[in-house]
């Protein structure tokens, strides 16, 4: 069992703003970008969409 922060990976409520995720954008959806798959993302799980650019940035992603 996965535990953070000593609950359940159930109970966790915006999982994204405790540990990173690698998901592949063309698998749950053909013709999205990565940037727009980053934004849902990040707007599921209470981030701020300008934190988007901001990594895409750090990371040499940024166009």
């Amino acid at each position: 069992m996965i535990t953070l922060e000593g609950l359940t990976k159930l109970y966790w409520p915006a999982p994204l703003t405790k540990v990173g995720a690698l998901l592949d954008a063309k698998a749950l959806h053909p013709r999205r970008s990565a940037r727009n798959h980053l934004i849902v993302m990040a707007r599921s799980n209470g981030i701020p969409v300008s934190r988007v650019d901001e990594v895409l940035y750090v990371v040499g992603l940024a166009s």
